[in-house]
């Protein structure tokens, strides 16, 4: 019975927490505006989330007050039309245009490529590859062509042929002629998207099957895979040849090098060695140190690199080496790994926005869209479509002759129609930066773009409608711009400018604007109490001026004394504390800084009212206050405020519990 007792106090209790109030609850109203639980609890949870008083009775009336406020000012500046304005709505979709980015990108897909990037940056990868070339708007014919030549290219190399070979037989890309289709060593983002993928899944010493890219059709071979090499940091000592040096003096400069370098092995410095022989200005200052690079630099040469990653441990000097250059002796100061994921991800993920792989992220958000929205095309109005365009289309220079023709729609996205007509004027408009060979392939990749571009714009207007945090989100903004704008008017432009308005309230508040009783003063820091005595007697003696005292002590020694002058108001300065009310100079030794001091009390002024020009920036402060304080309670006569005390106290009451 006792436990039965205990469990149906819990469910009533449970049953009163959740019931008794509802986030759809009105718990205030300006004028005819309604503010729901739901609404305060939002912000008012976003904004003291960690606060100690977190839901205390205090914290949550106290956010009320400053809620109700600016309710009341956001309410006026859309009534006077604020939000309208073209300023205002330009600015405001910037701001939404920011908000929608986590939104219009699949973060799914998003995620699995900044960590595929990641994970493909562990190896280094060494291809070759042969290339046919073929547009992107090639007839079916050239396909045909161009596949018939990549597939009969593959057969020879899967039976053995030599790869170099049958690049240099057959490939069309340009730089052939001086790499037989050799890439080098490369890792992710180094190449088109694509291609990468291919390498990526392509064994070590095995051909690809042809594969196309925008620049026509492939196959590579990838000769090697190995591990990241790291980011290197080396020093060089280099003798450049002479310019059209002959044999006779490359071997000069290779007998100089082979000097330098038995000097370094009987024991003297790499370092001092640079400075004295090596003849590359851009690090002889910096002891030969090169910039930090890694297997794919481009802006160091390919042999430097190949001796700096077979030092193995810090400060391992390398034998002399030629390259195309000249001779050169490498040092190795570091060799870093790999960054950890959580230091590459932000840069991972900026590459992989920018990158083709980027398109996998935004044709995944294209299709969830689609399946969202119920995306419906209606058949055959596409190909009803090619017949009413001529080939001006692919000079881009067509244009809607009779818009009438265009009368059917063309898909659905949602509950709104996209029509031929609607195509046809975007087609109009985008044809002047595109060129196409066939009319069926510009329409096509036009049509794709348009229906993309349609889902896109309409999924971004009806954002507010899915995401309750985005609704929230953009009403901040919205209602934040609305409230600068209100009180600059209202309060901080108006009171900087008013300067009649600024003296009628200096004037009417000039008790707040006293000067206390104040002191004209100079006070010593002396290097001791020999340098105090003397300051004190300079001044009651000599009648010397500061400046006199200071020129004539730190001739002596610079450090003799230190001064300042100025007025001071009554406990402003703890150090004439004890002298003020006093005229004359005082020596004291102050025990806080260890140094003695020489106070000079020279002049008093009674308390009186400190000059406006003197405080503008305090009267202008607390005229904006004032300004704001009388302009709340006119917007509260304006639009009363009504606030439920019984929804405010459930709300305290179920989260004190």
């Amino acid at each position: 019975m006792f436990l039965k007792s205990i469990l149906f106090t819990a469910i009533t209790l449970t049953a009163f927490l959740t019931s008794a109030q509802k986030p759809e609850s009105v718990l205030f109203s300006t004028g005819d505006s309604k503010v729901t639980v739901g609404d305060f609890q939002y912000i008012y949870e976003k904004n003291n989330k960690n606060d100690d008083n977190y839901y205390t009775a205090e914290s949550v009336k106290e956010y009320l007050r400053l809620y109700v406020n600016f309710k009341l000012k956001v309410k006026e500046a859309r009534n006077q039309g604020i939000d309208t304005t073209e300023k205002f709505l330009t600015e405001f979709k910037t701001y939404r245009d920011q908000l929608t980015k986590p939104y219009m990108t699949d973060q799914e897909t998003t995620d699995r490529l900044v960590l595929e990037a990641y994970d493909r940056m562990k190896e280094e990868l060494k291809a070759s590859h042969i290339l046919i070339r073929l547009a992107e708007d090639a007839s079916a014919s050239e396909i045909d062509t161009a596949y018939a030549k990549i597939k009969k290219i593959y057969r020879k190399a899967k039976k053995g042929n030599d790869f170099a070979s049958l690049a240099e037989s057959y490939s069309e890309d340009p730089s052939v002629k001086n790499n037989k289709g050799e890439l080098g060593y490369f890792t992710v983002f180094h190449l088109i998207y694509p291609f990468e993928n291919q390498a990526y899944n392509t064994k070590a010493g095995k051909v690809s099957k042809p594969f196309r890219t925008e620049f026509g059709y492939h196959i590579l071979k990838l000769s090697d895979r190995r591990p990241y090499q790291g980011d290197i940091s080396v020093s060089q000592l280099f003798i450049p040849f002479e310019k059209d040096a002959t044999e006779e003096q490359k071997n000069r400069t290779k007998q100089t090098i082979t000097e330098l370098y038995q000097k370094i092995s009987d024991g003297e410095s790499f370092e001092k060695m640079v400075g004295l022989y090596s003849q590359d200005n851009r690090t002889k200052g910096s002891n030969g140190k090169l910039p930090e690079f890694n297997s794919f630099s481009f802006n160091i040469a390919p042999k430097v690199k190949e001796v700096a990653f077979t030092l193995q441990n810090d400060g391992d000097i390398s034998e002399p080496f030629e390259s195309q250059a000249g001779w050169h002796i490498l040092k190795r100061n570091s060799l870093k790994p790999l960054k950890s994921f959580e230091e590459m991800e932000k840069i991972i993920r900026t590459k992989v926005r920018k990158d083709a792989r980027g398109q996998l992220s935004f044709e995944k958000l294209l299709s969830n869209i689609k399946k969202q929205y119920r995306f419906k095309e209606m058949e055959g109005s596409k190909n009803i479509f090619y017949s009413q365009v001529d080939s001006s289309l692919l000079s881009g220079n067509w244009q809607i002759a009779n818009p009438s023709i265009f009368n059917q729609n063309m898909f659905l996205i949602g509950k709104k129609y996209y029509s031929q007509l609607d195509f046809a004027k975007y087609l109009e408009e985008k044809q002047k930066n595109q060129r196409y060979k066939t009319i069926p392939f510009a329409i096509d990749k036009f049509y794709n773009s348009f229906v993309n571009n349609s889902l896109i714009m309409y999924s971004d207007e009806h954002l507010e409608e899915n995401y309750p945090e985005f609704r929230n989100l953009v009403n901040e903004y919205r209602e934040g711009m609305m409230l600068f704008e209100i009180t600059d008017q209202k309060v901080w432009s108006k009171a900087m400018k008013d300067t009649l308005g600024q003296l009628e309230f200096y004037n009417s508040h000039i008790d707040k604007y006293m000067w206390k009783k104040r002191v004209e003063a100079e006070t010593y820091i002396c290097r001791d109490e020999n340098i105090a005595k003397q300051v004190v007697a300079m001044i009651e003696k000599d009648g010397k001026t500061a400046d006199e005292i200071a020129t004539e002590l730190n001739m002596v020694n610079p450090l003799n004394i230190s001064y300042s002058h100025g007025k001071y108001e009554e406990g402003e300065n703890d150090l004439l504390t004890a002298y003020f009310g006093k005229k004359g100079v005082f020596k004291f030794f102050d025990d806080e800084s260890e140094s003695w001091r020489v106070a000079n009390m020279k002049t008093y002024y009674e308390a009186s009212p400190k000059k406006i020009k003197e405080i503008r920036g305090i009267v202008i402060a607390d005229y904006q206050q004032y300004l704001e304080s009388n302009w709340i309670e006119e917007l509260k006569k304006k639009y009363p405020v009504a606030i439920n005390e019984k929804i405010l106290a459930e709300l305290i009451n179920n989260h004190t519990r």
